[in-house]
């Protein structure tokens, strides 16, 4: 499984070479501008190994997200890792969350991508805590 996570990350940094690349030599007829920032949707989270639980909520906006929730570790440290970037992988966030056995940790960050229609979609995992893949979810933005 962490063969998944290294393959789908190094994708991910091709592209942003790539977009980069392509951004560089973009003109000022081609550049983004900025657009009030609505809610657009919602989209809750939970991922469970044993009695350990990563879950929450992403609120979706044109040009950026909010990420909320919390990770509850029974036994050992666990880890909640979110990676999200947008269609061509212009915009890329990886945060991690983590918290010690027997607490639970609120959490809420945003992240923005200033490209119209913000980020696409974010993948979770909820880790042991050495960044070991013990679960997964994949959020398509609505």
């Amino acid at each position: 499984m962490n063969n998944v996570r290294r393959f789908r990350r190094s994708v991910v940094l091709v592209l942003v070479v790539l977009g980069l690349a392509g951004a560089l030599g973009s003109s000022p007829a081609n550049a983004t501008t900025t657009a009030p920032d609505a809610i657009t949707a919602t989209s809750d989270f939970h991922l469970e190994y044993g009695a350990s639980i990563l879950d929450g909520t992403i609120t979706w906006f044109n040009r950026s997200l909010h990420i909320g929730g919390s990770v509850k570790a029974v036994s050992g440290s666990k880890q909640g890792e979110f990676i999200g970037y947008n269609g061509n992988v212009s915009c890329i966030f990886d945060e991690t969350r983590t918290t010690a056995a027997g607490t639970t940790r609120g959490f809420g960050f945003d992240e923005t991508c200033d490209l119209r229609g913000g980020f696409s979609e974010v993948d979770i995992y909820l880790n042991d805590g050495a960044g070991n893949i013990l679960r997964s979810q994949f959020i398509t933005r609505p």
